[in-house]
């Protein structure tokens, strides 16, 4: 029965994800939105009837995007103003989760006793272009917002960036195929935030939103695919050195 379930949800992610592309490519926006308002609310009830030693951490971050991602079927009913501070401050919460769920990969690593002195280079360089990130996204925003909203998307651009220095730090301390999908998920997101920036702010083209759209649709494919895999040992990749 479970299998059943899993796979008739597994045809309707396909088909949701499907209509969100052909949307974006067509400039459907009200079947684009609503698309991509029920992609993740179904892949998150996969997860949980698939995946049975579930983290906390991940499954609260999943909970929480979606409950975000499923305002947009209410986006011309709720004020924009309400939609953007609870929205954001529901992606917030779910990235600051997401984060806290990569620490404990860190600190299951062997290197993690010795890991602000062997990585003190990588973080300092991670650090500064993540603050380059935060102050371009913020440079382009301003304009177009008050007070309160720059706030809040200051913060939020600095979680998602945190979270990209986070993952690239996780993957070169334990260099597994989990802690690599991850960081591929994340820098997706990360990119996927900067194209939609253009889009909204710079030049609202065909081609920026079916970028945005795509990197969106795969880092939700790569953060549900790493949440299917096992605990690996350590270093199985090689990739990196001791």
């Amino acid at each position: 029965m479970k299998v059943t379930r899993a796979y008739i949800l597994l045809a309707i992610i396909i088909l949701l994800t499907i209509l969100f592309i052909v949307g974006q490519m067509l400039q459907y926006d009200a079947v684009s939105n609503a698309a991509r308002s029920l992609i993740l609310p179904f892949a998150t009830t996969l997860y949980f009837i698939k995946v049975r030693d579930r983290s906390f951490y991940f499954s609260s971050f999943l909970i929480l995007f979606s409950l975000s991602e499923l305002m947009g079927l209410w986006i011309d009913v709720i004020p924009n103003i309400y939609m953007f501070y609870i929205g954001n401050s529901l992606y917030i919460l779910a990235y600051i989760l997401l984060i806290i769920e990569v620490l404990g990969y860190i600190k299951r690593s062997p290197d993690y006793k010795n890991f602000f002195i062997k990585y003190a280079l990588h973080i300092a360089i991670l650090t500064m272009f993540a603050i380059y990130l935060v102050v371009l996204l913020a440079e382009i925003e301003r304009p177009h917002m008050d007070n309160f909203e720059y706030a809040l998307s200051m913060v939020y651009n600095s979680v998602i960036m945190s979270l990209l220095t986070i993952s690239l730090l996780n993957f070169i301390c334990n260099d597994t195929k989990r802690a690599f999908i991850l960081f591929l998920a994340t820098m997706c997101i990360v990119f996927s935030e900067i194209v939609q920036v253009a889009y909204f702010y710079l030049s609202d083209t065909y081609t920026l939103g079916l970028v945005y759209s795509l990197l969106l649709v795969v880092a939700f494919y790569l953060f549900y695919r790493q949440g299917f895999l096992k605990q690996e040992a350590n270093r199985n990749l090689n990739l990196f050195k001791s």
